[in-house]
This record gives structure tokens, sequence and C-alpha cells, in this order.
């Protein structure tokens, strides 16, 4: 009887075989996942900002884009243009969005909670309106800022862009990860997180890591004194401030975010911050020293916030080659400007 031979794979040329496959298949796959989920995630970002551009377009035709007092009046008519889901309440916007927002710096990667985003003040907006997260029918996610004070935008003017009247940031991915800004998150209009947190010191006082820009409120508004009471302040009384109290604007900021302005003596504990000392303790307000705490401002402007102890404190801007302009606020009252009615922008830390 003839032998037959036989040609097969020895048990260890099959082993480094299937360790070669699963070495290529390592190296090879998810780069190939990663890049096909990048495309798909840019794919859906250009057909949302699409369908968005189009529903405010259809708004300002019916002249429903521009006037309205809240988020919450802005969405309710875009819901004729945009098919919304669920618009969840202020507060709750992880019930409509992810719980974390990530973003990815250098140092790391920085995590917003979503419930602390409650106003535009979070986004860095003076828009005066509460952020509401909302889902649309397609799984697109969104926490969305309006500003009541945009202007009349030409219905007939093609060139004209309809979307300005928000900021906002949205997820294409839903709640699904990584909900990270970059990735699968997208931003419209240039938000910026607020982080509401703040740099505890030995004291127990909370400084808030950044600062705040308030938004005027207007004494000729219907809700100034509705303001003035939920601040707990006096109105404003004097000529200078007769037509925009920002003292009251800062106050309700820092209410916005569970915190409040600092006193007069806190303003010590915020220099010692800054300036890793106690220099201004018993020391009299003087320009150019650590008492004017020195905090950075728009345009490399430099913003003092200062002690006097006859006058309560007082808040300036310091621009370069010119004269110190700034505004001065009377212990718990509203006393608007001094010597700077048309100072409009400025910046101060709450404390908590």
């Amino acid at each position: 009887m003839n032998k037959r031979s036989f040609n097969a794979f020895t048990l260890a040329e099959v082993l480094i075989t299937l360790a070669i496959i699963a070495i290529v298949t390592v190296l090879v796959i998810p780069p190939l996942v990663k890049n096909y989920t990048e495309r798909t995630w840019s794919t859906a970002n250009t057909i949302f900002l699409e369908k968005f551009k189009e529903a405010t377009k259809q708004m300002n035709t019916h002249g429903e884009l521009i006037g309205h007092k809240s988020t919450l009046n802005f969405l309710n008519q875009l819901k004729k243009y945009l098919k919304i889901n669920e618009i969840c309440e202020v507060g709750q916007n992880n019930k409509c969005f992810s719980d974390e927002i990530n973003v990815n710096e250098n140092a790391g990667t920085i995590t917003y909670n979503v419930n602390e985003l409650k106003s535009a003040i979070n986004f860095k907006k003076k828009f005066g309106t509460e952020i509401r997260s909302l889902v649309l029918t397609n799984g697109t996610t969104m926490l969305l800022a309006y500003d009541p004070e945009c202007k009349y935008i030409d219905p007939y003017d093609n060139q004209v862009d309809t979307t300005k009247c928000v900021a906002m940031y949205y997820d294409v991915n839903g709640k699904k990860k990584p909900n990270t800004i970059g990735q699968d998150i997208y931003s419209l209009n240039n938000p910026s997180l607020f982080r509401n947190t703040c740099y505890k010191l030995e004291s127990g006082l909370c400084v808030g890591v950044e600062d705040i820009d308030p938004v005027a409120i207007n004494n000729l508004d219907s809700q100034y004194n509705e303001s003035i009471e939920q601040a707990g302040l006096s109105p404003c009384t004097e000529a200078a401030c007769a037509k925009a109290d920002y003292y009251l604007g800062a106050t309700l900021a820092c209410q916005e975010l569970g915190m409040r302005l600092p006193t007069e003596t806190e303003f010590y504990d915020i220099a010692a911050l800054v300036y890793n000392n106690d220099c201004c303790i018993g020391k009299s307000y003087e320009l150019g020293t650590c008492c004017s705490v020195g905090l950075r401002g728009e345009l490399n402007n430099v913003i003092n916030m200062t002690i006097s102890s006859s006058d309560g404190y007082i808040m300036e801007y310091r621009y370069p080659g010119t004269s110190i302009k700034g505004i001065h606020f009377e212990n718990n009252k509203t006393q608007g400007f001094s010597g700077c009615r048309g100072c409009k922008k400025w910046k101060v830390r709450c404390v908590k």
C-alpha cells in the first residue's frame, strides 16, 4: 500500500499567523473606526447647521426671530420650523443633554457640569437670558441661549446671518460619549464656558476662578424694580446711573452663579489671593500697588478693585495713556458711575 504524504501547517505556524493578524488588527482597525466616526460627526454637523440656518431664516421671514424676552419664548417659536422633541427646565439640562461637557486642553481635560450652566453668563455672553437644553427628533442635543437685544435682520437679504441671535453648544452624537468639544460637540457664535468653581481661601471664602462681565440693568425697564427687590438693594438715585445700573447687574450676575459680590473687607482677601501676600491689610489704597488688585481685563486694560474707607469700594479701569475712569459703589446701594458715564465694560470676581 502506498503511503500518502500531507502538507500542513504546524501548530507553531498557525499561532504565529494568528498573532500577526491580531497585531495588524490592533494597529489598523482603531484608526479606521476613529476616522469613520469623525467623518460621521463632521457630516452630522454640516447637516445640522444647514437645518438650523434654514429654520432661523424662516423665522426671520415671518417676523418671529427678534424681540423675545427669554430663551424659552424663542424656542417656542423655533419649534414651528425645527423638529424639537423636548425642551428641558433651567438647571435640569442633563435631562436633554449629557451630564457633562469635556474640553481638552494642554493641561488635561476639563469637565463642566451642564446643570450649572443656567444663564447666558455661563456662556460668557451678556444676554441676560437663561440657557435651555433641548433634544431634536434626529437625536441632536443642544444648549442654547437667546440674545433679546438681537437687531432687525432684513428678511430679503440672503447674505445676512440669521443665526446670530443665539449662542449654543450642540452634540451631534446626543448623550453618547465622548461628549467632548471639538469631537461630537460643536459651538455656534463663540460661547465660552464659565467654570462655576472657586479658589478656597484659609478664611473659608471662595473666590471665583474667573471674572464676570455683568449686564447693566436699565432702570427704565419694567423689570428694574423686580431686579432691585431680587437683589435686596436700594434703587439707584444718582443722575449718573439713571440709565444703567452696573452694580445691580453685577449683583444679579453673581447670584445667577450661586455666588455674590465681595464685601469691602473681602477685597483684602482677593488681593492676597492675586498677589500671594497680605500687602493690603492695614494699608490705604494707593494706585499701582497690590491694593489695586490689578486683575487683567479685555484688550489688556487693567481693572482695579480698590478700597476706600469713606466711600465703600470702587472698581476702576486703567487705560494706557489715559486718566483713571471708574465706577463707584457705596456699600449696599447702587450708586452707579463716578466720572465714567461711558464705561460699559468691566469685570469683577464673585465670592461665596
